[in-house]
């Protein structure tokens, strides 16, 4: 019997790494470090929080792994 539902192997790997806790995310300072953005790989975090850091011209987003905030 098949599944009405394709198998997507990067969404499954995606919520095993949820489950184990690698969950990055963006906090933003300037709404009391509120939860702005959240990626399973550290470096795609990073990679945002510098652009927007870029963009704003000052340290205004964090990168923080889940449970660490």
């Amino acid at each position: 019997m098949t599944s009405p539902e394709p198998f997507d192997p990067v969404a499954e790997f995606n919520a095993l790494l949820f489950e184990a806790s690698s969950v990055w995310d963006v906090l933003d300072r300037d709404d009391g470090w509120a939860l702005a953005a959240s990626f399973v790989v550290k470096q795609q975090a990073c990679a945002l929080t510098e652009e927007w850091n870029g963009m704003e011209g000052r340290e205004r987003f964090k990168t923080v792994k889940r449970g660490r905030a």
